[in-house]
């Protein structure tokens, strides 16, 4: 019987399998090894007391920064404003997804309600969906049915920093799933973390994943995988003329003349700049 892990806690494994939610066994080895993760299918027989793991499947993906294997889509969820959008944030995130699960994140933006028209945050948001992310506003239905079409009969997890909204967003699709719902603390105008674990919902035949937020991610790339992590970087890159290119001081660099053009925003590569420094 093949079943799909929805959560583990310290003495508990929950899957899912034939439409309904079990209690389950692992080896002693597997939990003290961590080698389960949410997302993770496996194999179950039936034993004395109940279900028990007693194969696991091989992951066509794998993250760790949150712990969850196979997944078909990451959402990044980003809040507009409160706590206030951080752009080289943004692009450190987008560049460490994309280059560990070698596909792009969606971005869905929280409260945008609470932005003023003429903000420059709504040209920005444009020039992403140009350079060729799919991007929706929380806000506006059309989107909301939109990202609705991209769920069904997937593997979907939810990222973003504690109190953009994560939760409430998939409570929306979902509010049979009732996630704990946090706050922005006035004092450090930061999301107070209510997910602690990371757990998959049911959804259309497939899943939502739930993540801990975060008020601080430290982003591990190396320099030359930095600078083909974006995927416009990684198809223009074949055009340097050094294989090597971190376009930056390099002459003939296929990168920097995009900059001549509305492919790529000096303030997108004013960000790739400031993380290749920071490296």
């Amino acid at each position: 019987m093949k079943a799909v892990i929805l959560k583990l806690t310290a003495n508990q494994i929950t899957v899912w399998y034939n439409k309904h939610s079990w209690q389950v066994f692992a080896p002693n080895k597997w939990k003290l090894k961590r080698v389960l993760k949410a997302g993770d299918w496996v194999e179950l027989s039936q034993g004395v007391d109940g279900y028990q793991i007693t194969k696991l499947f091989e992951a066509y993906n794998c993250l760790d920064k949150p712990k969850v294997n196979n997944l078909d889509h990451l959402v990044y969820v980003v809040a507009a404003t409160q706590p206030e959008l951080n752009w080289l944030q943004l692009m450190k995130t987008l560049a460490y997804y994309e280059n560990t699960l070698n596909f792009r994140p969606m971005i869905v933006f929280t409260k945008t309600d609470l932005l003023t028209k003429d903000e420059q945050r709504y040209e920005r948001i444009n020039q992403l969906k140009k350079i060729g992310y799919l991007v929706f506003d929380k806000n506006i239905k059309y989107d909301w049915l939109a990202l609705k079409k991209h769920l069904s009969k997937k593997v979907t997890c939810f990222i973003g920093q504690s109190g953009v909204g994560k939760s409430t967003l998939i409570n929306s699709y979902q509010p049979t799933c009732n996630l704990e719902i946090g706050a922005i603390s006035k004092k450090l105008n930061r999301g107070k973390n209510t997910t602690t674990q990371t757990q998959l919902v049911p959804f259309l035949g497939g899943f939502l994943v739930d993540t801990p937020g975060y008020t601080r991610f430290d982003y591990l790339i190396p320099k030359l995988k930095l600078a083909t992590a974006f995927h416009d970087f990684r198809n223009w890159a074949v055009n340097c003329k050094y294989s090597n290119c971190l376009h930056d001081q390099e002459k003939d660099c296929a990168i920097k003349t995009k900059l001549q053009t509305d492919l790529l925003p000096q303030w997108r590569y004013d960000c790739y700049l400031k993380m290749l420094k920071e490296k």
